[in-house]
């Protein structure tokens, strides 16, 4: 795959910033950092042009908090300036990346809800005891607390495959190497321990789940060539 050029300045062109400020406000409109933001949105969205134009954009600090549902995960959410940002980035790359998937991929995106991937189940469960006289085999399995074990030199190394802009290279290394660590220790929880660099996503962002699905990607492409065991 040759690498993609000239995505950059459809991500700061203003109407995509405007945009990506909308979606980024959708429900949210009368928090008070939304109101602030709002109450000079164009001067506000110039601002942040200027800085990812001039090189100068600075992720901000994360607020950390705990849900309990479905399970204890540690939820890290960035100001409003900062999703305003990543929406614009989430807009013009993402539908690339969803281009790319295999059928049977189903966690956000758009068209493929849980009713679809819930058909597909049935579809192959079908087929296999079909196929085996009634009987087969099924495997269900989970990847241990994967977003705080996302490696961040091997998903450069996918998006440096993607994208030729070296801004856009720049701004998402920058989003994915975060001063603050988000990474956990093989064997430990969150809460339990340090957390480390070099590896993990902050589970809050709207970057963290495009980048999940992409770092999957590279397995599900592994095993639809046939290279499965």
């Amino acid at each position: 795959m040759k690498p993609i050029k000239g995505l950059w300045d459809q991500i700061v062109n203003f109407e995509n910033l405007y945009t990506a400020y909308r979606f980024a406000a959708k429900g949210k409109r009368f928090r008070n950092e939304v109101l602030a933001f709002s109450e000079y949105a164009e001067d506000n969205i110039f601002d942040l042009r200027d800085d990812l134009l001039n090189g100068t954009y600075k992720v901000g600090e994360y607020r950390e908090f705990y849900v309990y549902e479905p399970k204890k995960r540690l939820v890290m959410a960035l100001p409003f300036r900062d999703r305003v940002a990543q929406w614009a980035i989430y807009r013009i790359i993402n539908p690339l990346f969803a281009k790319g998937y295999i059928e049977d991929s189903f966690a956000c995106i758009d068209g493929r809800g849980t009713h679809s991937a819930a058909k597909r189940v049935q579809y192959f469960a079908r087929l296999v005891t079909h196929q085996n006289n009634g009987g087969g085999y099924f495997l269900k399995m989970d990847i241990s607390k994967y977003f705080y074990r996302i490696n961040h030199d091997a998903l450069m190394v996918i998006l440096r495959r993607w994208f030729a802009d070296r801004e856009l290279l720049n701004l998402l290394e920058s989003i994915i190497r975060s001063d603050l660590p988000f990474g956990l220790p093989l064997g430990t929880k969150p809460g339990e321990t340090e957390r480390v660099n070099e590896v993990g996503m902050p589970i809050g962002n709207l970057t963290s789940q495009m980048f999940a699905n992409l770092y999957l990607n590279e397995v599900d492409q592994y095993m639809q060539a046939g290279n499965g065991v």
